[in-house]
């Protein structure tokens, strides 16, 4: 059996060894032309606005969706509209052409934020929570 402080001598050298070829290679992994800078992505998460019509209908189309009604969220890549979460239903539209997935889990986030803690769900959430299991039942039982 090895004796621990020298299984931890070498693991240290073996740490030491990764960060310099981390701080020699690391770099260039996210240099671009002429950047000296890894790329940043800037995501807005906010309240459709009256305005927001024409962007949320685009959207729609996009996702092959019927537009959303009531108050939404809106996630926002790089000042371009990815995808909204109706705060009614929890509905969700998205651009397919754009990696969403994050921005629909921020989304989600903010808008359980945004429900007051002990606060009734409203009747389409419970009726959307219990639709899928009324049409197994019914399903089994026509069966």
């Amino acid at each position: 059996m090895l004796d621990p402080r020298l299984n931890k001598l070498s693991l240290d050298a073996h740490h030491a060894l990764l960060r310099r070829e981390a701080d020699r290679h690391g770099p260039r992994l996210f240099e671009q032309p002429g950047s000296a800078r890894p790329p940043s992505v800037v995501v807005t998460v906010r309240l459709a606005a009256g305005d927001d019509l024409a962007t949320l209908g685009r959207l729609a189309e996009l996702d092959c969706s019927r537009p959303l009604s009531g108050p939404v969220l809106i996630g926002e890549m790089c000042d371009r509209p990815v995808a909204a979460l109706s705060l009614d239903g929890g509905d969700v539209i998205a651009d397919p052409f754009e990696h969403s997935e994050e921005i629909i889990q921020l989304l989600r986030l903010r808008a359980r934020q945004l429900d007051p803690p002990g606060a009734a769900p409203s009747v389409r959430r419970l009726r959307r929570a219990l639709l899928p299991r009324v049409w197994r039942w019914r399903g089994a039982a026509a069966s």
